[in-house]
């Protein structure tokens, strides 16, 4: 193979959502490619692909009767979008006059757990991948889905494109993994609600799985474990940002990373709570737990927990648990997080000061409320749990090896 450093690049789902905007990238991955970049690109499925296609399951399901989705089924259906995706960049490609040629998860070497519909990465075995790159060829590669080692295809949970690119980047040892999506980076709060928001530079594995947990979508979580584990540094980009030289956020290592905060709210949020004998009914109805906190009240102990609003793991949930489990809705889960060691019982106390329950885990703070509550709420918190904080320094000084021609939104 080549020695150049190998490019790997992810696109999201607004990036690839018309035969427009996958010519938009077919060019500027030409460049790349005549740059001498050995390049392989992940993709996501078209726009919302992904939900048309699990809102059709459920019509199915529906129709035949069916209590559950069967998952396997399900993943042999979404893990469809991305294919669609990577035909036609490759068909795009090929008219431009670019040697290239699409793989499926399972062809470019991921190997995954047997869990259907949520599997997790295990190995990745790239060879296909090398061989094509060693040809000269430019690699386009159905993120969010893999194989099992029982040979099942497998879906890697939203978000999944990441974690593909990351384990991707970090079997065919990249440099780096550039993730491109609508947002040109992480803030220390979604500016589309606090206007304060800052644009953070630079930040750490461990700061970005932190606010992943809270809710955050930037990037999967998973992927940065994965980077963390490999010490894969990840870019996280805008497809869309105009400027010269575009803003990005680097992830690296949390030693060398500065101390950073950021609040996160995420919205239809579910608090759920029971007696600990429907426990065990609650993990094997759920694939979206989060956290769980045992609480003792009175002559009972009780566990709550909060799970990302999932109609199908409350369908099932209320089936198995009936009276015993308590469901409350749309909620909205509000985090501050927070790099430094003293940040946690800091966001703890300040947390406090306004809700009646708060709860930790590794560096944050959170607590449930009404979606009015947190509207009203999340901009006096951004601004009493960013401002005070320093200024940290900016990112660090490496040098993007590739850049990117903007895309147009029209």
């Amino acid at each position: 193979m080549t020695t150049a450093p190998i490019v790997v690049r992810k696109y999201g789902g607004s990036s690839v959502a018309d035969l427009d905007r996958l010519r938009r990238i077919a060019d500027a991955l030409g460049s790349v490619a005549q740059a001498g970049h050995p390049l392989v690109v992940v993709v996501s499925a078209m726009g919302k692909t992904t939900s048309e296609l699990i809102a059709l399951a459920e019509q199915a399901g529906s129709a035949g009767g069916a209590d559950e989705l069967p998952r396997r089924e399900l993943d042999m259906l979404v893990s469809t979008g991305e294919r669609v995706t990577m035909a036609l960049l490759s068909i795009i490609l090929h008219g431009l006059g670019q040697r290239a040629v699409s793989f499926t998860g399972s062809q470019s070497g991921i190997i995954t757990t047997d869990t259907h519909f949520d599997a997790r990465v295990v190995e990745v075995r790239p060879h296909r991948l090398e061989r094509a790159l060693s040809e000269g060829r430019i690699a386009i590669v159905a993120g969010y889905q893999g194989m099992s080692r029982s040979g099942e295809i497998t879906t890697l949970g939203r978000g999944g494109s990441d974690t593909s690119a990351v384990a991707l980047a970090g079997a065919l040892r990249a440099e780096c993994c550039e993730i491109y999506s609508d947002v040109d980076g992480v803030y220390t709060s979604d500016p589309n609600r606090v206007r304060e928001a800052l644009h953070l530079p630079w930040i750490g594995y461990d700061f970005m799985a932190a606010m992943a947990d809270a809710g955050a979508r930037v990037l999967n979580r998973e992927a940065v474990r994965l980077a963390r584990q490999r010490g894969t540094r990840i870019l996280a980009r805008s497809s869309f940002d105009q400027a010269a030289v575009p803003r990005e956020t680097q992830v690296t290592s949390d030693s060398a990373a500065p101390a950073r905060r950021a609040l996160v709210e995420l919205v239809e949020a579910v608090r759920l709570s029971g007696p600990l004998d429907s426990w065990a009914a609650f993990v094997e109805a759920t694939t979206s737990l989060d956290l769980a906190l045992p609480e003792t009240r009175r002559d009972r102990t009780h566990w709550h927990a909060w799970i990302k609003h999932d109609n199908e793991s409350l369908t099932k949930l209320e089936r198995h648990a009936r009276h015993e489990l308590s469901i409350h809705r749309g909620l909205s889960l509000v985090s501050l997080v927070g790099s430094a060691a003293s940040d946690t019982p800091a966001a703890a106390a300040l947390l406090a000061g306004y809700c009646e329950h708060v709860f930790t885990a590794p560096l944050r703070a959170s607590a449930l409320m009404t979606p009015a509550r947190a509207r009203a709420l999340v901009p006096e918190l951004h601004h009493r749990w960013i401002q005070p904080h320093p200024t940290s320094p900016p990112g660090p000084t490496f040098l993007p090896h590739t850049s990117i021609q903007p895309l147009s939104r029209h």
